[in-house]
């Protein structure tokens, strides 16, 4: 049991670290440090480093749960029969997680759907699932409801991620105009290859040319791979050509 407790923790922390955008760099390395302690099998002081990153952040939920988990390890005494109730959900929940974020790596959406459904029904206010949930959508083809998702999570979550995938999701329903408003307030705190592209492609969409060139301009700069891009420029160049 204290192993599979363990793994759960681990996994919290990964998804911690990946998934939000906004966290400070010490308490990624704090979160981290508590990760190493924990596999190590020292609790106690990966419990310590859970509390410097709270100093930080203290009203992290993520920060919180990886928390009351450690404390039941650290000091079982303390706790009753409902405290070893919360880890048994905890590691059934963290094994929801765990499945569904490999089936949608393995690109199995309908099977990560599930799994991410279950775990909402241990965590109904987890930004994480919501957002998974949106993503599964998407890459199903069903816009509609990935942006049912992605509302859901921006309600209470409202980060860049998040942003960039309403957008994303409002220019696949063909929404160009406010995708592009949504990818240009973002501009203030990212500056990525892949922004710059949307951007392009919906000035492309609503027929500016000129701005969907320069942008494009701006992705190809930023980005190794470029060969998609290249072609998507050259494309935009002769629509200008033409209107010329």
């Amino acid at each position: 049991m204290l192993k599979a407790i363990v793994k759960y923790l681990i996994l919290l922390s990964v998804i911690l670290l990946t998934n939000i955008s906004l966290a400070s760099e010490l308490t990624d390395d704090y979160v981290d440090m508590a990760s190493e302690w924990a596999t190590s099998g020292d609790y106690g002081k990966a419990l310590d480093n859970i509390h410097n990153a709270l100093k930080i952040e203290p009203s992290n939920r993520e920060l919180l749960k990886i928390k009351l988990t450690l404390e039941q390890i650290v000091n079982p005494d303390k706790f009753s029969g409902s405290g070893q109730v919360f880890s048994m959900a905890s590691y059934d929940a963290g094994n929801c997680l765990e499945s569904g974020i490999s089936k949608y790596n393995t690109k199995d959406y309908d099977g990560a759907l599930a799994e991410f459904q279950r775990y909402l029904n241990y965590n109904p206010k987890s930004d994480f699932a919501y957002t998974m949930l949106a993503k599964c959508y998407l890459d199903l083809g069903n816009p509609n409801l990935a942006l049912n998702y992605i509302e859901k999570a921006l309600n209470i979550l409202d980060n860049t991620e998040n942003k960039m995938l309403q957008g994303q999701i409002l220019y696949e329903k063909g929404y160009y105009v406010q995708a592009k408003n949504i990818f240009e307030s973002l501009k203030v705190t990212v500056q990525t290859s892949e922004l710059y592209e949307y951007i392009g492609l919906c000035e492309y969409k609503l027929n500016n040319y000129a701005e969907a060139l320069n942008n494009i301009d701006k992705a190809i700069i930023l980005r190794d791979d470029v060969q998609r891009l290249d072609s998507l420029y050259n494309e935009i160049k002769v629509k200008i050509e033409a209107v010329d």
